[in-house]
């Protein structure tokens, strides 16, 4: 018996080594790196005013709001001044929905969103070890199909995508934004033109950089998509791609060089609030209302507050 209790202890021993071994090699490279990640704490408030003399009813309003997105922001906590009828989910984004059945003069809504967000980007992915699953090929069929914007079977598009070519997946990817950062001029101004009226008038503004390089790598068989949100406080779009191994990954084209960032580098400062190229919920908006009588003066704004 005494024998067999210490075969039994070695063993144990033997075990608990080589658990600990596998966390110190494999797990803590990822818990340390994952603390490393630079964090952001914000209050983000949006207010909405609609105005009407008496004969407007039955007034619908919509709101895009954001949600937790891993690794790269959490939600912690969203208020409403007037409560919405539902918060509902389409397609990977969610919205507030308000309902007025009859407005006379001025209603007010705020919506308070207290956030933290991270630092993701292709660096910070892979210093993580991030590991793509869940993800099947059904998901991301609809990703490399044409659609309004992002025409990747446009004779144009599929042109200059046919001209860049690399063995490897990244290095591809590198060359598609390359393309788009040494032939398309940036413009700042708002609106939506699309990938084609971009690459042929060689300008656009960030929505036309994000729809482009969508396009580009969807003629080259890179599911990729058109994200919406502020960088830097101010509205902005950009683009995920995604990799076998990683999941989806953002890149920035348009603001390549601010603060350092770069191809696989980007600065703290995005909000994701949609994933769609063509909402027809909002219209590619940020919010949308429908009414029955006298049109309304509707209008808003973001402000976005760093926290301590």
């Amino acid at each position: 018996m005494y024998l067999l209790k210490i075969k039994a202890m070695k063993k144990n021993k033997v075990f608990f080594i080589i658990t600990l071994s596998f966390f110190l090699f494999c797990c803590l490279p990822q818990i340390i790196a994952a603390e490393k990640i630079e964090k952001l704490s914000l209050k983000c408030i949006q207010k909405i005013e609609i105005y009407s003399s008496g004969k407007t009813k039955n007034v619908k309003l919509i709101i895009l709001i954001p949600q937790d997105y891993k690794y790269r922001q959490k939600v912690k906590k969203i208020q409403f001044s007037f409560k919405p009828i539902r918060i509902f989910e389409d397609d990977n984004n969610y919205y507030a929905e308000f309902f007025f059945k009859k407005i006379g003069g001025y209603e007010e809504i705020y919506i308070t969103i207290f956030l933290d967000i991270y630092r993701y980007d292709l660096d910070t992915a892979k210093n993580m070890n991030v590991q793509n699953r869940g993800i099947t090929e059904k998901n991301i069929y609809k990703y490399l199909q044409s659609e309004q914007f992002i025409e990747s079977d446009n004779k144009s598009i599929i042109a200059a995508a046919k001209n860049i070519n690399a063995e490897n997946k990244i290095v591809l990817i590198n060359l598609l934004y390359d393309f788009l950062r040494s032939n398309i001029k940036f413009k700042i101004e708002e609106g939506k033109s699309g990938a084609v009226s971009a690459l042929v008038n060689k300008e656009g503004n960030y929505s036309d950089y994000s729809y482009l390089f969508s396009a580009l790598c969807r003629a080259k068989g890179i599911p990729a998509r058109y994200v919406m949100g502020y960088f830097n406080f101010k509205p902005h779009a950009w683009t995920e791609i995604y990799l076998d191994d990683l999941g989806w990954i953002p890149f920035d084209p348009a603001f390549d060089g601010y603060k350092d960032s770069s191809f696989n580098i980007l600065s703290n400062n995005y909000i994701y609030y949609s994933f769609k190229a063509n909402d027809k919920k909002i219209y590619n908006t940020y919010g949308n209302c429908w009414w029955e009588g006298e049109a309304p003066i509707i209008s808003g704004n973001t402000d976005i507050i760093k926290l301590k």
